[in-house]
């Protein structure tokens, strides 16, 4: 099985390049869904690109699209009001087999990466199919991030890429969910366009780090984001004075931290 699945997606991203250079590229966008804090039921929701031009995709949040305008390209960000729930930006490179999460865990600190290659999805094709916004799919599984996931992927559509770092399969990927049904990719729109070649050289310089300790590195970010903040030179100062004050600061942090405990990959 994983033979065919590798098969058809080499074939599936020859067509991809061909076609991405022929018709100048794809603006795609999805919908994630999914629940931050697994003792709520209140799902989140927010919108994301993925931005295909030539063997480069890139997936990235609108909120987070927008705030690196503003900070980088100094857009007017003065009718903006927003944070986006998801950091990352991905970067897909289908010529080196590479997969390369960029992200800053904190405004004011710096920017860490990890990379990884498209091989590690050993995704298996299920025969189960269906019509999902048009589309003739077949489903298929993965354990990625200590997640069970189902995609449901068209051949209709030769794009060997599909939302956040999930990729390999014979066809875009249409819908995705986690076995434990907390987290959602839904297609939105495919529009098919010129697209500018992908460029992160506007990001500051990053470190590279390997994966258990970019997530460990993440999670200190996270839970220490008060006293990271406040020792930055550049950090936000919260301007809280007296023992009392700082007190309750570091509580209201902790309680965010504990509600942030469901995140789409799972190191402790």
């Amino acid at each position: 099985m994983r033979k065919n699945v590798i098969f058809m997606a080499v074939l599936c991203f020859f067509f991809q390049t061909v076609y991405a250079q022929d018709k100048q590229g794809f603006d795609i966008t999805y919908t994630i869904k999914f629940l931050k804090d697994t003792a709520s039921t209140e799902f989140l929701e927010e919108r994301a690109r993925l931005l295909i031009h030539g063997e480069r995709s890139l997936f990235i949040t609108q909120k987070k699209e927008m705030i690196d305008s503003i900070r980088y390209f100094n857009l007017d960000g003065s009718r903006f009001f927003g944070v986006s729930q998801h950091g990352f930006i991905i970067l897909k490179d289908f010529k080196k087999q590479d997969i390369v999460h960029y992200e800053q865990f904190l405004l004011n600190t710096g920017i860490y990466t990890v990379t990884e290659r498209m091989d590690a999805l050993d995704w298996q094709i299920l025969p189960d199919t269906a019509t999902i916004a048009g589309y003739p799919c077949q489903k298929a599984e993965v354990s990625f991030g200590n997640r069970i996931w189902y995609a449901w992927f068209t051949q209709r559509v030769p794009i060997s890429d599909g939302p956040y770092k999930f990729c390999g399969l014979p066809g875009l990927i249409v819908n995705m969910n986690d076995a434990t049904n907390t987290w959602f990719f839904t297609l939105l729109s495919l529009k098919q366009e010129k697209t500018r070649p992908i460029d992160l050289s506007y990001l500051p310089s990053p470190t590279q780090l390997a994966k258990v300790d970019f997530f460990k590195t993440r999670r200190q970010h996270k839970k220490n984001v008060v006293q990271i903040n406040e020792s930055t030179p550049s950090g936000v100062k919260f301007g809280m004075v007296g023992d009392t004050g700082n007190a309750k600061l570091m509580k209201k942090a902790e309680e965010g931290y504990k509600k942030d405990n469901n995140w789409i990959e799972k190191y402790d």
